[in-house]
C-alpha cells in the first residue's frame, strides 16, 4: 500500500489547511488531527508534513501556556483567533491527560521544547491529584475528583501513563511507577469476575475519596473500556513478573468478556453499554454499535504478546459481522460503513454515522491483527489513542530534544 500512502501524502501537503475560525476542541483535535499529521510525518519523513503539524500545534499550544491556563488545567476548547479558552462542558481526565504523547513526539521531531513543557503542565497536575494510582475523572475547580472508571472521560489517561514510559525507550521511571500503581488498582479493585470462578471478567466503576478508597461500585460497562486488555498486555513487559502474570490473567478475562459482547448478540456486534447483574447475566442498556475499535485493539495486542490463535479467530468473526451488517451498499463501486442502531434485531438499521476512528483505528487494528509483527513493530512504535503510530526515541537530555532513534527502528516505512 505504499503507492496509496504516497498519494495520500501528496494530497495532504497540497490541500490541508488548518485555519479554524472558532473554538477548537483541544483533545479531539490533538489526538486525531495533530496525531495523524505526526504519524504521517514519521512514516513519510516528508518535512512538508512536519511543517503542517507544527502549524496546527502552534495554533493550539497557547491554550496550555501559563498565561491561558495559569493553574495548569486546560479548558475544553480554545479559539486560536481570539486566544481565549472556553469551558464547554468542563475539563475531564482523558482530555487533559491524553495529549502528551503527541506534543512530546512533536518536541522530538521539531526540537522545540515548548510543546512538551506546556502539555506536561496539566499532566503534572493530574499526577499530583492521583490517589493511590487512580484519579477522579473531572476537574472540580481545584482538583480532579469524583468518579473513577475506564470508559468515557477517563480511559486514555491510563493508557498514556504506560505509553509515555514506552515512547522514550522505557527510560523515564516516573511514568512506569504511575502506570504500575494505576494498573494494580484497576486489576485489584475494579476488575470483577462475571460470576464467582468465571474466567470472564469486566471492569467496574466507582467513586474515589480523598484517601484513595473506591466506593459505590457500579456494574455498568462501556465498550470503551475494552481497551484495558490491550493496555495490560502491552504493559506486561514493563512490570515485575508476578504482577505481569496477574495483569495478563485479567487482560485475557476482560478480552473474553468483550468478545462475548459481540458473540452473544443477534448481529454479532457489541452493544455500546451493558449492565452486568450480580448473577452474571448481561443486560444491554445502550444497544447501538458505533464501529468502535477497543475490542479489536486489545485483540491485536494480545495476539502480538501471546500468539494465541483465538485472538485472530475472534477478530475475524468481528470483521465478518462488520462487513455483513455495517457496510452500506456492499455491491456499489463506492461504499462506506455505518453505525448500527440496535445489535439485537435481525435486520440492522443504519444511522448513517461513521466516526473517523473507524478507519483510523478499527480497520487499522484489524489489518495489523493479521499482518506480520514487522508491520509497525511494537519494539519500535507506540500508538496514540487514535492508533496513530509514533516511533520510539531516546529521552530528552540536557534540556535538548534527542534527534535519533535506536538503530533497529530507523527505517520508518513498514
Amino acid at each position: 500500500m505504499h503507492a496509496e500512502f504516497d498519494e495520500g501524502i501528496a494530497h495532504l501537503t497540497r490541500y490541508f489547511d488548518f485555519n479554524p475560525s472558532g473554538n477548537v476542541g483541544l483533545f479531539e483535535t490533538t489526538i486525531r488531527v495533530l496525531g495523524g499529521l505526526l504519524s504521517a510525518y514519521a512514516l513519510s519523513e516528508d518535512p512538508k508534513v512536519l511543517r503542517l503539524a507544527v502549524s496546527a500545534a502552534d495554533q493550539m499550544i497557547p491554550a496550555y501556556s501559563p498565561q491561558v491556563a495559569p493553574g495548569g488545567v486546560v479548558k475544553h476548547a480554545y479559539n486560536p483567533k481570539t486566544r481565549r479558552a472556553n469551558d464547554g462542558y468542563g475539563t475531564y481526565l482523558a482530555e487533559g491527560g491524553s495529549v502528551q504523547l503527541e506534543y512530546r513526539y512533536l518536541t522530538h521531531a521539531s526540537g522545540n521544547r515548548t510543546y512538551d513543557t506546556f502539555a506536561m503542565r496539566i499532566f503534572d497536575k493530574i499526577l499530583k491529584d492521583s490517589s493511590g494510582g487512580m484519579v477522579g475523572n473531572k476537574f472540580d475547580g481545584s482538583r480532579f475528583s469524583g468518579n473513577v472508571n475506564l470508559g468515557s472521560y477517563s480511559d486514555s489517561y491510563y493508557e498514556y501513563l504506560l505509553k509515555l514510559f514506552l515512547l522514550t525507550g522505557s527510560a523515564e521511571a516516573q511514568f512506569q511507577t504511575a502506570y504500575m500503581k494505576a494498573a494494580e488498582r484497576i486489576v485489584n479493585d475494579l476488575t470483577i469476575p462475571l460470576w464467582p470462578g468465571s474466567s470472564e471478567m469486566f471492569v467496574a466503576a466507582g467513586t474515589l475519596n480523598r484517601e484513595g478508597r473506591i466506593s459505590g461500585i457500579t456494574r455498568e460497562f462501556e465498550h470503551l473500556a475494552c481497551f484495558v486488555p490491550g493496555m495490560l498486555a502491552l504493559g506486561s513487559a514493563s512490570v515485575p513478573d508476578e504482577m505481569a502474570r496477574r495483569h495478563m490473567k485479567a487482560a485475557q478475562g476482560i478480552a473474553e468478556f468483550c468478545y462475548n459482547l459481540y458473540k452473544n448478540t443477534t448481529l454479532g456486534l457489541s452493544p455500546d453499554v451493558v449492565y452486568v447483574n450480580p448473577d452474571g447475566n448481561v443486560r444491554t442498556t445502550r444497544p447501538n454499535y458505533g464501529l468502535r475499535p477497543e475490542t479489536v485493539e486489545s485483540l491485536f495486542y494480545l495476539w502480538r504478546v501471546t500468539k494465541d490463535q483465538k485472538y485472530r479467530d475472534w477478530g475475524w468473526s468481528i470483521y465478518q459481522a462488520i462487513e455483513k451488517h455495517c457496510r452500506v451498499c456492499s455491491t456499489c463501486a463506492a461504499s462506506g460503513y455505518s453505525e448500527v442502531a440496535d445489535v439485537n434485531v435481525a435486520k440492522p438499521r443504519h444511522t448513517g454515522h461513521m466516526d473517523t476512528f473507524f478507519t483510523g483505528e478499527t480497520l487499522k487494528y484489524l489489518y495489523l491483527l493479521f499482518a506480520d509483527d514487522s508491520a509497525l513493530d511494537l519494539d519500535c512504535w507506540v500508538f496514540n489513542t487514535e492508533a496513530h503510530p509514533f516511533p520510539k526515541f531516546p529521552a530528552f537530555t540536557d534540556g535538548q530534544a534527542a534527534i535519533d532513534i535506536p538503530a533497529k527502528c530507523r527505517k520508518v516505512k513498514p
